[in-house]
């Protein structure tokens, strides 16, 4: 584990509550992927105090580095998972704390639930 904050809650994370507390303009929650209407508050107005403070993300790529920028400006803590090929990947020196969870086989890391839920145990990544 490499950790640069000492915060840690029991608290586990919903998709629906990342998705509603982090500013967008995709539904994802429907059918179809028409864009919500957008509107200027909307990108701009944050949460005075985030549903939550830590969370783990179970991805790699672009979209985690996404992720982990936007969780940053709401002031969010993130944990990020990879496995040993992935060690010197961006998306692990970008997040505050980084945990290996397995070999180069994404079936005995990434894909392995298990071990995904002990890191988030293991950090303190929150959620309802």
């Amino acid at each position: 584990i490499r950790n640069n904050s000492s915060t840690a809650s029991s608290r586990w994370l919903s998709s629906t509550q990342l998705y509603r507390a982090l500013p967008h303009t995709i539904d994802v929650t429907s059918s179809s992927s028409s864009k919500r209407p957008f509107s200027a508050t909307s990108a701009t107005t944050t949460p005075s105090a985030p549903p939550f403070h830590k969370i783990l993300i179970a991805n790699r790529g672009e979209i985690t580095l996404r992720i982990i920028r936007t969780a940053r400006s709401l002031g969010i803590q993130t944990v990020a998972i990879y496995s040993t090929a992935d060690a010197k990947s961006l998306h692990v020196q970008m997040a505050d704390e980084a945990v290996c969870i397995g070999p180069p086989a994404s079936s005995a890391s990434y894909l392995d639930i298990d071990k995904v839920c002990e890191a988030i145990v293991l950090t303190g990544a929150e959620g309802d």
